[in-house]
């Protein structure tokens, strides 16, 4: 497969980039710009706000994934250090070193968080939605001041949400 080095940030200088094989970011992926492979991607920095990526293999991002208006959409497995209100939808796995916060997940298989740190936060999923087919692994999920935290496993989200579309005909 044909490999893309981005040695910067994905930002005006570069554009968005779209390519027939897998790509390595070795910045930032900065707000509003996407990177759309065919293989994987890789990126050495951080997902920012409004952020997209798109691939069908793999996802790593060695640092956090962040912003509400942020896209990643994995045919396999997505990794990250952190996932901060973002949308994540992997087809395989989604494996989080240390915490997700107010993120919308999607997994074909399992959601793990690690909690590498053991920080206060380290470990946990607090607010938004996990959906898994496989498993849910984590330190801690939900919190008081973190809202409502909602996660469901051993379902495909594919299926439960045909069955809210049903129930709502009902």
């Amino acid at each position: 497969h044909q490999k893309l080095i981005v040695q910067s940030d994905v930002d005006y200088h570069t554009g968005n980039i779209d390519f027939p094989g897998s790509v390595e970011v070795r910045g930032a992926i900065q707000a509003g710009f996407q990177v759309k492979a065919e293989g994987n991607v890789s990126v050495r920095g951080h997902v920012d706000e409004g952020g997209r990526i798109e691939c069908g293999g793999n996802v790593a991002v060695q640092h956090g994934i962040n912003g509400a208006t942020t896209r990643v959409y994995a045919k396999g497995s997505v990794c990250a250090k952190y996932i901060n209100t973002a949308h994540i939808q992997a087809g395989v796995d989604v494996s989080v070193g240390e915490y997700i916060h107010q993120a919308q997940i999607q997994a074909g298989a399992d959601i793990v968080v690690i909690g590498q740190s053991g920080a206060k936060h380290s470990g946990a999923i607090v607010g938004g939605m996990a959906i898994a087919g496989g498993r849910i692994s984590a330190r801690d999920a939900g919190a008081e001041a973190g809202g409502v935290t909602r996660l469901v496993a051993g379902v495909d989200a594919n299926q439960l949400k045909k069955a809210s579309e049903l129930q709502q005909l009902i």
